[in-house]
């Protein structure tokens, strides 16, 4: 076999292999949307008054980075995940916590925290109820009524 004829067989090899990881990610990247805790969420964002205040609409939600564990940690029961997010405005990141009981449960946000990119804020605007939340937190709708701060630990 040739020089020539080898280099192509590898030029073919390579570009099969990155249609295929393409192809691959794409397909993970629809999955992570499908999926409970990634739909409510963005649901609960757009709906979000302030989120829109500060974001302008629309509000779109973009891809999570799949390969980096602080950006998405999915388990049986649990999800952590960073989807970046971005309006007419300004761009941004939603911070997913969820949970479930069980594989065949729904997913629950746990908590949700929207950070703004331009001005470095990040504040918790969602938190389920349970028995353990605080008063100060409940409040109608399941929603956290207190207003966007300066998160320090950021600076």
């Amino acid at each position: 076999m040739s020089l020539s004829t080898l280099l192509k067989v590898a030029g073919g090899i390579g570009v099969l292999g990155l249609g295929a990881s393409i192809w691959m990610e794409r397909k993970m990247q629809s999955s992570y949307r499908q999926q409970g805790f990634y739909q409510k969420s963005v649901l609960l964002l757009r709906n979000y008054t302030p989120a829109s205040e500060f974001l302008g609409k629309p509000i779109f939600s973009g891809r999570v980075k799949i390969g980096d564990k602080t950006m998405l940690n999915v388990e049986n029961f649990s999800a952590k995940l960073v989807i970046p997010v971005v309006g007419s405005k300004d761009k941004g990141a939603l911070h997913v916590l969820a949970s479930r009981e069980d594989k065949e449960s729904e997913w629950t946000i746990d908590q949700l925290d929207l950070e703004i990119k331009s001005s470095n804020q990040k504040w918790t605007f969602y938190r389920r109820k349970t028995s353990e939340t605080p008063q100060a937190y409940q409040s109608e709708g399941e929603k956290l009524v207190f207003e966007p701060h300066l998160d320090k630990s950021q600076s």
